[in-house]
């Protein structure tokens, strides 16, 4: 018996049809919740769920010794204290995200750029210099659960048998930074066929911009919306998401594209209804993603499937994964300047083919069907 162990969201459906498919029926699929409350993202009627560290919890896992694998999906908070709880006799496979291993202390200046990482250290909630004795003994507090959980964490890593990923980029980069033994297994949440309908492709006409694909810093917001406002922009728009977490960043990136792009700048604040939001992509034919680490691999499949001109930024590992596999993209920082006449040139449709066809040998079906089965077979 394997058991899964997850926060509430849409990809662990993947995987539990993925196991259906595949007639691999050993597996236990449970939702730790804050709350009483059920699962919201969550559609398979196969998950059982309850408060974490509850007694319905507990009840529901059972007899740890039970399994012979536990999938860790999302390696942060919750898990971690799960994971640090495992007897030595039980394999761990952590189902790796992005942000559950990319941003570990030493990283930041890698993640960040310059104009964002100096932002990111005006956000730190710690005082050099306190004001008063009650702020300096919250400081101290804050301080002291901050390197416990860094530590926890940490450990949390090392107990880790399996490192399940598309990128071994990012493996080894973990690898560096928290000496773990893990082994690599290469593995994505989803087929490119449940992403993109294979046999009805879109292709984007219009001449807009996307930038990004969330309210997150390692997006870079700042560093490209500079480089864009010294490219002559004409009337595109610049659609910008940041409607996940809804916060200071959020608001802070939408006020700095106003300010420096004018009527251009496009903040997408809140979800759009999906009607309206097809209707946005429809107009975007660039795509920018001025990560330095690996993230948005869905978004940046549909887009490229649909003939859209990607940008990204050349200290992404996934950048240059893609240049290994002869993908069609463009380093975003020399691209944009005004010198580059064939900028928004769009891509030929032997371009378009010539992704689709890479796309669907790395992420397609029968790959993604091979990569599951050695996954939940460990």
């Amino acid at each position: 018996m394997n058991l899964h162990l997850t926060h509430d969201n849409v990809f662990i459906d993947y995987i539990i049809n993925s196991a259906a498919d595949l007639n691999l029926p050993d597996n236990k699929y449970v939702i730790y919740t804050e709350n009483t409350s059920p699962p919201k993202l969550v559609k398979s009627s196969k998950i059982e769920f309850a408060k974490y560290d509850s007694s319905e919890f507990w009840a529901i896992i059972g007899d740890i010794k039970q399994y012979q694998t536990i999938y860790i999906h999302w390696l942060y908070g919750r898990t971690v204290d799960f994971v640090n709880k495992l007897p030595d006799s039980v394999k761990v496979v952590w189902c790796f995200w992005g942000g559950d291993g990319l941003e570990l202390p030493g990283m930041f200046k890698n993640i960040y750029q310059p104009v964002t990482y100096k932002y990111f250290l005006g956000r730190r909630r710690f005082r050099v210099f306190p004001v008063s004795l009650k702020k300096y003994r919250l400081d101290f507090y804050l301080f002291r659960t901050e390197r416990k959980f860094r530590a926890d964490h940490l450990k949390a890593i090392k107990r880790v048998d399996y490192f399940a990923h598309y990128l071994e980029a990012d493996y080894k980069l973990i690898k560096k930074h928290t000496g773990f033994n893990a082994e690599y297994i290469p593995f994505h949440y989803a087929s490119l066929e449940r992403f993109v309908p294979v046999g009805q492709v879109k292709r984007r006409d219009g001449y807009n911009l996307i930038l990004g694909n969330s309210d997150s810093m390692p997006n870079n917001h700042f560093e490209a919306i500079d480089q864009l406002a010294l490219n002559d922009l004409g009337d595109k728009k610049i659609f910008c998401p940041l409607s996940y977490e809804k916060g200071k960043y959020a608001d802070d990136v939408a006020s700095y594209g106003n300010a420096k792009l004018k009527e251009n700048f496009v903040a997408l604040l809140d979800f759009l209804p999906k009607e309206e939001y097809d209707q946005m992509l429809e107009s975007v034919s660039f795509a920018i993603m001025n990560h330095n680490r690996s993230q948005a691999l869905g978004n940046i499949i549909v887009l490229l499937w649909n003939g859209a001109k990607l940008f990204m930024s050349v200290e992404s590992p996934l950048y240059r994964f893609f240049i290994e596999n002869n993908l069609i993209v463009f380093p975003f920082q020399s691209s944009f300047i005004k010198e580059n006449r064939s900028l928004y040139s769009a891509l030929s449709d032997e371009q378009i083919r010539s992704n689709q066809t890479i796309l669907l040998e790395m992420f397609g079906e029968k790959n993604y069907l091979k990569k599951i089965k050695r996954l939940l077979t460990i």
